[in-house]
């Protein structure tokens, strides 16, 4: 009867699409701020498909596959840092960006679409890279469900070399 309980309070399956900040690069699986929010939720399982280095167009060749394999509730979509450090065409980061939120809602899955930033060394152009989570799309976006909060920054989830630490991990999935 516990194990029926259990199994009912954890109703939502949460498909996390993201790089290596979602993925946990250089840490300990469970230190990852996704085993984190999984271990400490009694309503969502989370579902971890990220990879360190995923690029949007990455992640837009995958969602599909993802998405028959976890059947969410909801996607999380954190991608982009890797084609702004690239310095990818912001139009593609946002086109492929629009199709993960197309799909994930065409499946029946809430969005939630993850902002990031730059450093500011990389000049005007992380300053368009931060303004386009909200310029991509945002007419499709808006009417699909989409969720654009302020870009987080990860400033608390990352080391100087740019890749999380298992403080910052933490802060992550307690919402900080």
């Amino acid at each position: 009867m516990l194990a029926a309980f259990a199994a009912q309070a954890r109703e939502q399956v949460v498909l996390v699409m993201g790089d290596s900040l979602s993925a946990a690069y250089g840490l300990r699986p469970e230190q990852g701020w996704v085993a984190l929010a999984d271990a400490k939720s009694d309503r969502y399982t989370f579902r971890n498909a990220s990879v360190s280095g995923e690029t949007t167009a990455g992640g837009r060749s995958r969602i599909d596959a993802e998405l028959a394999r976890t059947r969410p509730d909801i996607v999380i979509i954190e991608l982009g840092a890797n084609d702004g450090l690239r310095g990818l065409p912001l139009e593609q980061m946002g086109a492929n960006l629009g199709g993960m939120i197309g799909r994930s809602r065409a499946a029946g899955a809430r969005v939630l679409l993850v902002g990031l930033q730059l450093p500011p060394n990389f000049g005007p152009y992380a300053r368009e890279f931060q303004r386009s989570y909200v310029l991509i799309r945002p007419a499709p976006a808006h009417r699909a469900g989409a969720a654009f909060p302020r870009p987080a920054g990860h400033r608390a989830a990352l080391v100087p070399g740019r890749q999380p630490a298992p403080h910052g991990a933490g802060a992550a999935a307690a919402g900080r």
